[in-house]
């Protein structure tokens, strides 16, 4: 009988239950034949998954700075012990971990989620001052990681068109969802928009809101399910318009997936902040995806790779995020013709079926590994 290659992913920041990191890749994995172990930091100890992913738990590091100077190296301790052939870390954290996997003669990968220099100054909890300072040091320890572990994996092009100046052996592996077969029905069309996700300044709700005043009918209401940061959704709740929105908390994904299926509108006004290469966008955020997963129309921040898909399927509506009356014309000519958002809807799944979905990415992950262990 031939042994199971051994992987290990290791995150000290994300949950055990991430999508990306065990649903999708290490269960992948786990499907098509390899040994596949993760390493996680939530003090709930170990366990193995249906798919047989047996995850390691290395205990709560309370506070940031304890997690960023310690985690690494009980995480390294913990890789070793299970001796695996192929070592696919997540976090930046992480970075001298990998190096010391390397000096073991260990494949390592780094999966870059986000755009790491440019994250650092969106952290609304790193001092202004700081941040300049820290991207400088960060981008030394990266550039010298990077250059010596066996490959690189992110999630949109632009952020691998700056890896592959560092690492030539690159894939962009992103997050398109996992499709589970269902007809798309649709009865009457509901006057009603849906956001689920994290409730935060980055996706301007606030102009909205504000769009909902302009809109030719006034009985529109604004469907909003995921948690919230306390300081901003405070300002949300004064605003004029908060009367329209139906906000439902943190709640199952059968529940988000009810409420879409009851929603006419998916909204993903996004800023154009550093970590999505501004105007140009990401394919690396989930929204998108989910609404054209959930068959359902959406109203999305212009950039030129949204545009793209936009364009070429005709699924939604693109607007600049940031102009309520422009948002308010795109809730108008979808609500306004219920055959329109029906048609988009089921555009959007059918490309979602064919093109955008975790199956096409899990090929692209497998042979990005049988590429790391084929070179020598």
């Amino acid at each position: 009988m031939v042994e199971k290659i051994k992987v290990v992913h290791i995150t000290t920041v994300h949950k055990r239950t991430d999508v990306r990191i065990l649903q999708k890749e290490c269960t992948s994995l786990a499907n098509n034949g390899y040994q596949v172990h993760l390493i996680v930091a939530d003090g709930k100890g170990d366990e193995i998954t249906n798919s047989g992913v047996q995850i390691h738990d290395i205990g709560i590091f309370p506070g940031r700075i304890k997690r960023i100077t310690s985690s690494y190296l009980v995480a390294f301790k913990k890789a070793m012990d299970i001796d695996a052939t192929i070592y696919h870390l997540h976090d930046p954290e992480l970075l001298l971990c990998g190096l010391k996997l390397k000096k073991e003669n260990k494949k390592v990968i780094f999966d870059s989620h986000e755009d790491i220099y440019s994250n650092i100054s969106e952290k609304n909890y790193i001092p202004n001052f700081l941040k300049p300072i820290l991207s400088f040091f960060l981008s030394l320890i990266q550039t010298y990681v990077l250059k010596r572990i066996d490959g690189v994996i992110s999630v949109t092009p632009h952020i691998c068109d700056k890896l592959k100046k560092v690492n030539s052996n690159v894939a962009m592996i992103t997050n398109y969802p996992i499709i589970h077969k269902k007809d798309i029905q649709k009865g009457n069309i509901t006057k009603s928009l849906v956001f689920a996700g994290g409730v935060m300044n980055q996706w301007k709700h606030e102009f909205v809101l504000d769009a909902l005043s302009f809109c030719e009918d006034k009985n529109i209401v604004y469907n909003i399910c995921g948690p919230t940061y306390p300081n901003y959704m405070a300002e949300l709740q004064k605003h004029k318009n908060w009367n329209k929105v139906n906000y439902y908390g943190i709640v199952s994904k059968a529940e988000v997936e009810k409420i879409m299926s009851e929603s006419s509108i998916g909204m993903a006004t996004l800023s154009y902040g550093k970590n999505v290469g501004g105007k140009i966008g990401t394919i690396g955020n989930t929204k998108l995806f989910e609404y054209m997963e959930a068959g359902i129309p959406f109203i999305c921040t212009d950039f030129i790779l949204w545009k793209e898909i936009v364009d070429k399927y005709e699924c939604g509506i693109c607007v600049d995020p940031t102009n309520p009356k422009q948002i308010a014309k795109a809730i108008d000519d979808l609500i306004l013709d219920q055959e329109k958002i029906i048609k988009m809807g089921l555009n959007g799944r059918k490309a979602a079926e064919e093109v955008f979905n975790w199956s096409s990415q899990e090929k692209l992950l497998l042979g990005f590994y049988e590429k790391c262990l084929g070179d020598n």
